[in-house]
């Protein structure tokens, strides 16, 4: 199912918008799509008390904390 929004962004957000959508080769609702999907399985991993890291290896990861 598709629903229509409408979002109004500030000139930087939107330039940064096209820009990332340029960049990847998809749309700006594809890049708003994917931002709204990241930030979902964020939250449900902060909520479940899981702990997201990043790093180029393993041995070089670091755990990204979220403040409330």
């Amino acid at each position: 199912m598709s629903t229509r929004q409408s979002i109004t962004f500030t000139g930087e957000g939107a330039e940064a918008l096209e820009k990332l959508a340029e960049k990847r080769g998809v749309s700006v609702s594809e890049i708003v799509r994917e931002a709204v999907a990241l930030e979902s399985w964020r939250q449900r991993t902060v909520d479940n008390d899981q702990h997201i890291f990043v790093g180029k290896d393993r041995d070089s990861a670091h755990e990204v904390q979220f403040v409330r």
